[in-house]
This record gives C-alpha cells, sequence and structure tokens, in this order.
C-alpha cells in the first residue's frame, strides 16, 4: 500500500520522469545504489514490492523511510 496521495505521486512522476517502470536512466542496480547512498534504503528489501518489482512501483508503492 502506498502511502503517498494521488497528487504526490504525480508530482514524483513529473519530477523524476517516471513512466512505465522507468525512472529517468536508472538502471535497477543504480537505482538501488542511489537510494542506499542518499538516504539509506534497499529499494529491492521486499517491504517496496507492495506494488510491483519495478523501479517505479517499488518507489511509489513502498513504505517512505
Amino acid at each position: 500500500m502506498s502511502s503517498f496521495s494521488f497528487i504526490e505521486k504525480t508530482k514524483l512522476e513529473k519530477l523524476f520522469g517516471i513512466s512505465s517502470g522507468y525512472i529517468s536512466n536508472f538502471s535497477d542496480a543504480t537505482f538501488g545504489n542511489f537510494l542506499a547512498d542518499v538516504v539509506g534504503i534497499d529499494i529491492h528489501d521486499e517491504k517496496y514490492r507492495g506494488g510491483g518489482t519495478s523501479k517505479a512501483n517499488k518507489f511509489l508503492s513502498g513504505t517512505p523511510p
């Protein structure tokens, strides 16, 4: 379940250029490394897979840190 409101999701989608599971030009590995370095989370953890396994779904559907 997402903790983001519809408006928050829309803003995040625009900010990060999210479409069809893509987030900017990140690969799955570089996206994981980026979030681990910047905010200290493992986006590949099971708790971030509530909406699916794509980067966008993990980012928008997971529990915010």
